[in-house]
């Protein structure tokens, strides 16, 4: 089970420094478990915006004008999937403020987070039992009786070692107030959120296999060869010019003649980083919609006819040259280009 390491510094540590730190995904969902009076809206406030959080209290009070009115709350739990869902269908991140003690409670909420995409993860406020109590007594919203906290302690603690077998791929496990107020949140970009990543860039898909018409259509676009080991001629890499990058949309190798030598361009080109180029794993289908989903871009449309494999491979194997790059379509935008948000 996942817990939280210390903030790792050199010289001398700082207040800071002293905290602790729990890396968990930019797009999830966030699952607060903990019994009455643990502290999780209090925590929540501290972490997240307002807007983040959906509080189970809250959607209790927008169905029946009371936060305590029990008989509101399959209703309260359905409005909270329900704006999850358009959060999380939205790409952004989703708190879901409630007790979320028992298996069942949290299975709902873990579904959501599949069905869109998205990694759940579990903040548990694991206070101890008197702490509970001793808050809920002075509450003035409500009164709870110490057989509430103990209660869902109970079920709470029952489950906590199956957090990870019911779906949650990041777990925080909190213990103290202290332990509470040491922590310090990171959110963590996706490996596929490259929204931050401007162009212009060049998009290139279809080439199976055709090395040299890819070579020549790097170089045509300005692309410089790199120097392997000091020599020039292999071509292994390419420099883009300054301020553009490669966008490669899967389909790099069958039917040409030179599958290993593409790939290794490729890989050397994307292992150089965001600074030079990415590579996309698509299909033909979504390579159509991604074009058609971008404004204002301009097509090339393919040299050579598609409707058969055998055609595609003798078009491929023909002599080099960049007119006859094997059903290949390329795009180019100074737009700025960024993994779809889920559907």
């Amino acid at each position: 089970m996942a817990r939280p390491r210390k903030w790792p510094f050199s010289g001398e540590p700082t207040e800071e420094h002293m905290k602790e730190k729990f890396s968990f995904p930019d797009l999830s969902l966030v699952v607060l478990i903990g019994a009455s009076g643990s502290g999780k809206s209090t925590f929540a406030r501290k972490h997240f915006l307002p807007t983040e959080v959906i509080s189970s209290d809250y959607c209790r009070a927008l169905v029946s004008d009371d936060e305590n009115n029990l008989a509101a709350t399959n209703d309260a739990f359905e409005i909270l999937h329900f704006i999850a869902g358009k959060r999380l269908a939205a790409g952004r991140l989703t708190v879901a403020d409630a007790t979320n003690v028992k298996p069942e409670d949290r299975k709902p909420l873990i579904e959501l987070a599949r069905q869109y995409h998205c990694l759940p993860v579990a903040i548990v406020l694991n206070m101890p039992e008197r702490l509970c109590q001793d808050r809920n007594q002075v509450r003035t919203d409500r009164r709870l009786g110490n057989h509430v906290a103990h209660r869902q302690l109970q079920n709470l603690r029952r489950s906590l070692r199956g957090l990870e077998r019911e779906g949650f791929r990041h777990v925080l496990i909190v213990s103290s107030p202290e332990e509470a107020d040491s922590i310090v949140l990171e959110r963590v970009p996706l490996y596929n959120n490259k929204k931050t990543e401007t162009g212009p860039f060049d998009i290139i898909g279809d080439i199976h296999g055709c090395y040299d018409e890819l070579t020549a259509l790097l170089m045509q676009l300005g692309y410089v060869p790199a120097q392997t080991n000091g020599n020039p001629t292999a071509q292994s890499s390419f420099i883009p010019p300054a301020g553009r990058k490669a966008v490669f949309l899967g389909d790099l190798t069958d039917r040409g003649p030179n599958s290993p030598g593409v790939l290794r361009l490729v890989m050397h080109m994307v292992s150089q980083g965001s600074r030079t180029a990415f590579l996309v794993i698509t299909t033909s289908s979504s390579f159509a919609s991604f074009a058609a989903a971008t404004s204002g871009l301009p097509t090339a449309s393919p040299r050579h006819s598609r409707n058969s494999t055998k055609s595609r491979r003798n078009s491929a194997l023909r002599s080099p040259s960049f007119s006859t790059l094997s059903s290949a379509t390329m795009f180019f935008t100074k737009a700025a280009w960024s993994s779809p948000t889920p559907e």
